[in-house]
């Protein structure tokens, strides 16, 4: 069986014990004792052994806030990078809840894995180390906050009994997403719900129901016009684009995954604070105060491409405290980027690379063909098989006509080829094989 241990402490109790002159009373069972725990932002990120990656290294821009980016083919191992990191955060007790068979978190055919964070401009590490069945935690614990989101963000459609059994465990509650597929983020509308009813009765953390509607309908979050319009008990419904009233569940795809992300995060980050310690106001625009780690799969899932190109925007002026961890497939979420690790194709056996800072900014900077010229997103995606052929064939008549004049036959089919092919037009090479 799975098991997960924590660093014993039997060498404090004797460093105590020199220099007291009442003997301790030792436990029977050694008690789990870490060294303190740290908070902030992190500043690197190391991985061994993990899945399809034997080695990796994150370094994060000076430990800051912004929109940090994990990029990759499928099965490159994004996901399990993302809940390495968040294995790490969570407490060795919440963690422990999760019941994982921690050898199948390790590379195909080795018994050890481990992951490392630094954390702050103190570089202070704390990870993990799995070694056959047991996973240990090491160095320090993580006392900021944290939370992680797996790529199915929804109001429904979870399993209310698997979540139940987590219920002992706040903290790891706010990661579980990223860890199952089976959890719903429904408990966000509940809290909205909940904040509603307090604020009928008076309660002073009902203040908190009209600055969150303030900080969903006045910072640009929703396209199209769409907005918060009320929440009585019998759910929260949202005014659309078109003007007509729908219900939180009926909304699209795209809109639930953006709205469950935010107004589950909220509810996290509420926990223990008061309105004036979650938010802060200048030039009437709520932003919110407090500092943390985010981490979320696959950011763009659902998402419309001008949507893909606020997201991230939006989220780093809302939440200017926050580090994000986003994992994608899309360019267009890249133009936010602070960093970006490129995991390599599988089967290659390349390493995890950071961007070079051309690639960089040819991302943040240049339009999606430069993007995609960079080759990060893999080669020959611009055209299709098809369009090739057609390039080809356009290449072939300017150039012809360069040599004589044109069939009318032959100028007809140039005239269309140009017409749908306009960025290339008046091509007459193209480089590598267009068969």
């Amino acid at each position: 069986m799975a098991q997960l241990v924590l660093n014993g402490y039997d060498s404090y109790l004797t460093e105590i014990e020199s220099t007291s002159s009442t003997p301790l009373l030792r436990p029977t069972t050694p008690i789990p004792h870490l060294p303190p725990g740290v908070s902030g932002l992190l500043s690197s990120i190391s991985i061994a052994n993990i899945k399809t990656l034997p080695r990796l290294h994150w370094p994060l821009p000076a430990a800051r806030a912004g929109w940090h980016v994990l990029l990759g083919p499928n099965a490159s191992g994004k996901t399990a990078v993302l809940r390495a990191i968040a294995a790490v955060l969570l407490p060795g007790n919440e963690l422990g809840a999760l019941r994982q068979d921690w050898r199948r978190w390790v590379t195909l055919g080795g018994t050890n894995a481990s992951a490392t964070i630094t954390v702050g401009t103190t570089d202070a590490a704390l990870g993990w180390q799995i070694d056959g069945e047991t996973l240990t935690k090491t160095g320090h614990t993580y006392d900021g906050f944290s939370a992680a989101y797996g790529p199915f963000r929804r109001f429904t459609g979870g399993d209310s009994e698997y979540q139940r059994e987590f219920s002992a465990h706040a903290r790891l509650l706010r990661h579980l997403s990223l860890f199952s597929e089976r959890v719903a983020l429904s408990a966000a509308l509940d809290w909205l719900k909940d904040l509603e009813f307090r604020l009928a009765k008076g309660m002073p953390e009902g203040a908190l129901a009209g600055l969150v509607k303030r900080f969903i309908n006045e910072t640009g979050l929703l396209p199209g016009g769409a907005r918060l319009e009320r929440v009585d008990p019998n759910g929260v419904w949202f005014r659309d684009a078109n003007g007509a009233e729908v219900p939180a569940d009926d909304l699209s795809d795209g809109y639930r995954a953006v709205l469950s992300l935010a107004l589950d995060l909220l509810r996290h980050l509420a926990v223990g604070r008061t309105p004036e310690d979650l938010f802060t106001e200048h030039d009437q625009q709520l932003t919110v105060a407090v500092e943390g780690v985010v981490i979320i799969d696959e950011i763009d899932a659902h998402l419309h491409p001008t949507w893909q190109q606020s997201v991230g925007p939006w989220f780093v002026k809302r939440f200017p405290r926050v580090q994000f961890i986003v994992a994608t497939h899309s360019a267009i979420v890249c133009q936010s980027a602070d960093s970006v690790l490129l995991l390599p194709t599988p089967g290659t056996h390349d390493e995890p690379r950071m961007l070079t800072e051309t690639e960089l900014l040819r991302l943040r900077y240049g339009d999606l063909i430069d993007a995609y010229g960079t080759g990060v997103f893999g080669e020959g995606v611009t055209r299709s098989p098809e369009s090739r052929v057609k390039l080809a064939r356009l290449a072939a008549l300017n150039t012809l006509e360069l040599e004589r004049p044109l069939s009318d036959d032959e100028r007809a089919e140039q005239l269309a080829l140009r017409e749908i092919l306009p960025s290339t037009a008046f091509v007459d090479e193209i480089a590598g094989d267009a068969s």
